[in-house]
């Protein structure tokens, strides 16, 4: 056996940067961590926030699903593709947020977009707490537990921020990321804020025009971005669009035959690998009668077809306790409360199959959404400049 000399170099030494980085950008995320450690250089290269972009564009795994629940806890939802054998279960995350945070505020979803979580702290009531503190937002990446306050617009007097209406993400086309955000006073509605905040120019703006009126306070509980553009159900026969380019709003009808007659509640959404949009109504919360319709080609707002027209009628729990739905999976499993349990439904199967969730700290679930894994700092995307000002 020839024996290496300690001047002889090892295989590993005599790769190139390019195959190196090749073979890097292909590694699962938890494995990179242990990467990191086997030299400068390897650290160095992984820790480049141009890997965290490209590692992720290579990334083919499907999202995972978070659930925002009371108590200000976010937990990952486990094995909710496949509920026919064990369900599912929710698992916390860990926080790098200080506990008197939880103390002092309330914990609200802005967005998700590209392994990043826009999370907004909402000051509890003065008379709760006998202190006066102030609201905070922060960019929070759950895989490296790093985060980075952005410093919010001046609100307008007394308000609140409607967070169904609120949103964050990306828009490619413009290589920028964007912040929604909608304020209301509380005793004077006519007192409100559209406003929006974008990286690449680093300032707020407030979006003045008559439609976001209409967004503003339409009774769709949230909204939907599809092909860089935010839509909300405004009202049974129309969707407001807001161009998150061009920052401008257009209202479309919404032909589905029969979806104004008798409508119990109702749910604008994204469903598939396209990820197509997605309108879902009940007619009955006595037995739970529901329709699902899918738009085949987007913005041919009377291209739409239905997807699935089911009975709930699961059980007498069910009928008597269903809150509300709370949305899809990203593949295709519907989540829906219950008092202060968490239902995952397959629409696919009849009669739909359903599972309840395993909840360790018994905290109710009251919004899912869809997260992918990545290295993305909150420091790479966000500007170090004052952001407070509102143009």
């Amino acid at each position: 056996m020839i024996k290496q000399t300690k001047f002889e170099e090892s295989p590993i030494t005599v790769l190139t940067e390019d195959i190196i980085l090749n073979i890097l950008h292909r590694l699962p995320l938890k494995s990179l961590g242990k990467c990191k450690v086997v030299s400068k250089s390897w650290h160095s290269l992984i820790s480049n926030p141009e890997f965290a972009k490209f590692h992720l564009q290579l990334c083919t795994d499907p999202p995972l699903t978070i659930a925002l629940q009371y108590y200000n806890t976010f937990s990952r939802l486990e094995n909710s593709s496949d509920i026919t054998n064990n369900g599912a279960e929710l698992i916390p995350l860990e926080y790098q947020f200080p506990a008197t945070f939880f103390k002092t505020h309330f914990c609200f979803l802005i967005g998700s977009c590209d392994g990043l979580v826009c999370i907004y702290f909402k000051m509890k009531s003065v008379m709760v707490t006998k202190q006066v503190f102030k609201d905070m937002m922060f960019l929070w990446n759950p895989m490296t537990n790093e985060r980075k306050e952005i410093t919010l617009p001046k609100e307008p007097g007394h308000t609140y921020v409607k967070f169904k209406l609120c949103w964050f993400g990306s828009v490619p086309s413009i290589d920028d990321y964007k912040i929604v955000l909608v304020y209301i006073a509380y005793n004077y509605p006519s007192e409100r804020r559209f406003v929006v905040y974008s990286f690449k120019d680093r300032t707020w703006r407030q979006m003045h025009d008559t439609l976001g009126d209409e967004l503003i306070f339409g009774p769709s509980i949230n909204l939907v971005f599809k092909n860089e553009a935010l839509h909300c159900l405004v009202s049974h026969e129309t969707i407001c669009k807001f161009d998150l380019v061009r920052e401008t709003f257009e209202v479309f009808p919404l032909s589905i035959p029969g979806f104004s007659q008798g409508s119990h509640s109702k749910m604008l959404g994204v469903l598939g690998e396209d990820r197509s949009l997605y309108v879902m109504f009940s007619q009955s919360p006595v037995n739970w009668l529901w329709e699902v319709w899918l738009q085949k080609e987007h913005n041919k707002w009377d291209s739409w077809r239905r997807l699935y027209n089911t009975s709930m009628e699961l059980s007498e729990e069910f009928v008597l306790y269903c809150s509300k739905f709370l949305g899809f999976t990203y593949g295709g499993i519907l989540c829906v409360q219950l008092m202060n349990e968490l239902w995952l439904i397959d629409p696919t199967l009849d009669p739909p199959l359903y599972a309840v969730v395993k909840n360790p700290s018994y905290a109710k679930v009251f919004e899912v959404f869809d997260y992918v894994e990545s290295l993305i700092s909150p420091v790479s995307v966000l500007p170090q400049v004052n952001q407070s000002k509102v143009r």
